[in-house]
């Protein structure tokens, strides 16, 4: 989880989504009902008071934004300042499920994070997960894993989640008999 890294400070993570605008990080509730545009330049316009703490604002979703020229703008601005002004301690986190065509305005000051998919033994202790939630350790064998692992191998750990919750809901176990719904 990203705000295990970054700290668990409510007052220093800032997220905004196309669905809420600005929501709290970690309960994920309205903050303020704003748009992209007017949140980027409040969080700008903010940190020329000089305030020396590291901040994050973590962007949701926002690929269909980035052609925007007041985004790309702000984007731009941000970036320059976060490099060239010491008392400017803003990062900017874009978060997204699917690729992002970032404007070659701002690329160079892009870096990247892909998570990998689970592997097999993250793929298991997720597995190992739900059986002991549900107590369904004494019905659950080991073959079933084997029968398991093929179809959530190339999800990501929500993925998995979500369809082992959905093989649980459907029949009240987990076994190899759930590897066609999966």
């Amino acid at each position: 989880i990203i705000y295990e890294s970054i700290g668990s400070d409510n007052e220093n993570i800032f997220e905004w989504n196309p669905a809420l605008g600005a929501v709290n990080f970690f309960t994920k509730r309205l903050v303020e009902h704003c748009s992209l545009q007017s949140f980027l330049s409040t969080n700008y316009q903010r940190k020329k008071a000089g305030i020396n703490q590291e901040e994050y604002l973590v962007l949701k979703d926002i690929k269909d934004y980035l052609k925007e020229p007041e985004i790309k703008s702000l984007l731009l601005l941000m970036s320059q300042r976060k490099l060239y002004d010491y008392d400017y301690n803003i990062t900017i986190i874009l978060v997204s499920s699917v690729s992002l065509e970032i404007p070659q305005e701002i690329e160079k000051f892009v870096s990247y994070l892909d998570i990998p998919l689970p592997n097999e033994e993250e793929i298991k202790l997720l597995i190992d997960s739900h059986i002991q939630i549900n107590g369904y350790e004494n019905h659950f064998k080991a073959e079933d894993y084997d029968k398991l692992m093929p179809t959530l191998k190339g999800m990501t750990a929500l993925e998995i989640d979500r369809m082992l919750d959905m093989a649980m809901s459907s029949n009240g176990s987990l076994g190899e008999e759930d590897t066609e719904m999966i």
